[in-house]
């Protein structure tokens, strides 16, 4: 609160309409477990030179799961990766119910 009586950070008129930027942000239950999955992986033990990141596609019922490294890497450990990524996603969806309208895809990007 300041001199005036009211704080800051509300609206001084109740009734005016929030412009788009003003408006609160409420993620999706998608977004929320790609957070989640980012957040799991990222205190994983990693191969140098990949490097996995979970994106929630919202629009499209989509958890995708980008994979990048490195064109000489051998593919069987990029495999066991992305095979470990999946998982972790139904492990995260399926106790929701989830599995059955959540797709999964992988993204390979070879740099």
């Amino acid at each position: 609160m300041n001199k005036k009586g009211f704080s800051p950070l509300e609206p001084t008129n109740p009734s005016r309409q929030l412009s788009k930027g003003e408006q609160p942000y409420t993620m999706s239950c998608l977004e929320y477990v790609a957070i989640i999955l980012n957040n799991w992986f990222a205190s994983m033990d990693k191969i140098e030179g990949v490097d996995v990141l979970f994106h929630a596609i919202s629009k499209d019922d989509t958890i995708s799961i980008r994979i990048s490294y490195n064109a000489e890497m051998p593919l069987d450990p990029i495999d066991d990766i992305i095979g470990i990524a999946q998982n972790m996603v139904l492990e995260v969806i399926t106790p929701e119910g989830w599995d059955s309208w959540v797709k999964i895809i992988v993204e390979r990007i070879i740099h």
